[in-house]
């Protein structure tokens, strides 16, 4: 006798024992409407290739028969649950582009054809790896239910057993620690698995995360309801560290912003020779482009990209004392000297307004005297305004321009050094300014918008890094840290929660703080001997933390990611 024609004969023996043990008393006979169902399904289930038609046909008739209440035999759907059924494969992995892969293989002990239910249609698989061992197909670990490590009728049991189980998709949960409770994050739907073909569905999911955390995942049904969590996987994020260019002294005063498919671009100086430069990611590799190539040009660099997503830059061109405006037009680089009244364009600051004209804070220094100014373009000339020209005024600009087109400029006044820390407004109609801190300031600020678009203002003075916050109409002050430091560069979260990138003079430790929503957290990305002429922070479209900083001792131009 044909060994598989015996098998199936043995299998139909199994399944008359199994299935009532599985989902309750079945009559032999019946003919109500989910019987009918049955049949129908039955009927549309083809033998699989290199099976005996007539023993596939006894099989089904075999069921029909066992299966007299199809509304017993269809048991209520759960998602997998059972030791059995638990992810014990969970792995993270990196991916080099501020994302890191979670993957693991399902598991649904019955579901031999992989369709996510356990059902009449598994019986298709376990017929045709009938009698196959562990080793003679890949496939065999899947169908092999009773875990025997061959395919036999052992296997029939656990598709009774667990007749009805469904698993619609998976639950990504997350815990503080190892054996915290877990909460659900994100789903991935079965329909997102992949392979199948040697052995269990594939599921992954690429992860930006920003905290150390442990990473679940638990199996759920059409009802939503989560089975067995898996082992759990640690994740930590950490800094990646990369030279973008070390050639020519190069990264003073970088500016760092993202394109429109979230790749990072940064301007910068090369300092031998002083030219103005442009690094930009295409997905696959930097591409270095040299914008300005005049004697000492290429300070105070600020990028931002355009309505059409082309690059700008506002810069200084120390040699010729004036405010330069780089930018795009039909294809190629156009240079705008915007002002050379006087010695114009130092910490020079770009932003665009509502209608996507370009705006530039920036001092123009005269003889005893520097002002705070500002360039705008109408749509065809650059117009100009003086806003703060009482004494000293205009250091190391900061600007933002909010969505209902009122601007901030953060800067310095004074004499000399120590210097005040002061804020301008544009509310629509005129500008206004304050004194924010008094004193001490030492040349650094940054200025970043929060959720309700208000000004966050980072700062150092000659004793630690400050950070400013209006509380109603008062400015509440605090120290990050304590020390000598500069280089300071701020930005928000997409939760509008701020954050700061450092240089540390005394350490040589290039810095990170953000603030997690009660408290500042602290890193520490890269270490130097020399004083940073720069670093710029942004977070990428994923929310990673991302930091273009000049590493003065390695001469180079490098990006900090954390994820």
């Amino acid at each position: 006798m044909n060994p598989r024609v015996f098998g199936m004969a043995t299998l139909i023996v199994i399944l008359a024992i199994a299935l009532p043990m599985s989902c309750g008393n079945l009559s032999a006979t019946g003919s109500s409407a989910p019987t009918i169902l049955l049949r129908t399904e039955l009927a549309a289930l083809q033998p699989p290739e290199g099976t005996d038609v007539r023993t596939f046909q006894r099989l089904k008739e075999e069921l029909i028969r066992q299966v007299a209440d199809i509304e017993s035999a269809k048991c209520a759907t759960t998602p997998p649950s059972g030791e059995g059924n638990q992810v014990q494969d969970l792995i993270l992995t990196d991916n080099g582009d501020g994302t890191r892969n979670l993957t693991w293989h399902y598991r649904n002990i019955g579901d031999y054809d992989q369709n996510g239910t356990v059902g009449i249609s598994d019986l298709t698989p376990l017929a045709m790896h009938y009698g196959e061992e562990l080793g003679d197909h890949p496939l065999v670990t899947v169908v092999d239910g009773s875990n025997n490590e061959r395919v036999d009728i052992a296997d029939v049991t656990p598709i009774a057993q667990n007749f009805g189980v469904t698993c619609a998709g998976y639950s990504i949960l997350v815990a503080d620690t190892e054996s915290g409770e877990y909460s659900s994050w994100m789903t991935v739907d079965f329909n997102d698995s992949f392979g199948g073909d040697a052995g269990w569905l594939t599921f992954e999911k690429a992860l930006s995360f920003h905290h150390a955390c442990w990473f679940g995942v638990a199996p759920y049904d059409h009802e939503t309801s989560n089975g067995v969590r898996s082992l759990p996987v640690h994740h930590a994020p950490v800094w990646h560290v990369e030279t973008i260019d070390e050639e020519g002294d190069a990264g003073f005063w970088p500016s760092l912003a993202f394109d429109r498919d979230g790749f990072p671009a940064i301007s910068y100086q090369a300092h031998e020779p002083e030219n103005l430069l442009l690094a930009r990611w295409d997905g696959e590799e930097w591409h270095l482009e040299t914008l300005d190539d005049q004697i000492s040009t290429g300070r105070y660099t600020s990028l931002k990209f355009d309505w059409y997503g082309y690059p700008s830059i506002a810069y200084y061109w120390n040699a010729g004392s004036r405010l330069q405006f780089a930018y795009i037009i039909n294809g190629l680089w156009q240079i705008d000297e915007v002002d050379h009244t006087y010695t114009d364009g130092e910490f020079a600051c770009l932003d665009y307004d509502r209608l996507w004209n370009p705006v530039i804070s920036y001092r123009e220094s005269q003889t005893d005297l520097c002002t705070l100014k500002v360039a705008w373009y109408n749509g065809s000339e650059w117009e100009f305004e003086v806003i703060d020209e009482i004494g000293n005024r205009g250091g190391f600009t900061s600007l933002e321009i909010t969505n209902a087109d009122e601007a901030y400029i953060s800067y310095t006044v004074g004499q000399g050094d120590p210097e005040d820390l002061k804020l301008a407004h544009w509310d629509g109609a005129a500008w206004e300014t304050e004194t924010v801190y008094e004193g001490g300031i030492w040349n650094w600020t940054s200025l970043a918008l929060d959720k309700d678009q208000k000004p966050m203002i980072c700062f150092t003075r000659t004793d630690g890094v400050y950070f400013a916050k209006r509380d109603n109409e008062a400015w509440d002050i605090s120290v990050l840290e304590a020390g000598d430091f500069m280089a300071v560069s701020c930005a928000c979260d997409s939760y509008g929660n701020p954050a700061v990138s450092y240089y540390n003079c005394a350490t040589g430790e290039f810095k990170f703080g953000w603030w997690r929503g009660d408290q500042w957290e602290f890193s520490v990305f890269d270490t130097g001997t020399d004083l940073a002429i720069g670093t710029s922070l942004e977070f990428d479209t994923l929310g990673n933390p991302t930091v273009a900083y000049n590493h003065r001792s390695e001469c180079s131009l490098k990006l900090a990611r954390f994820y």
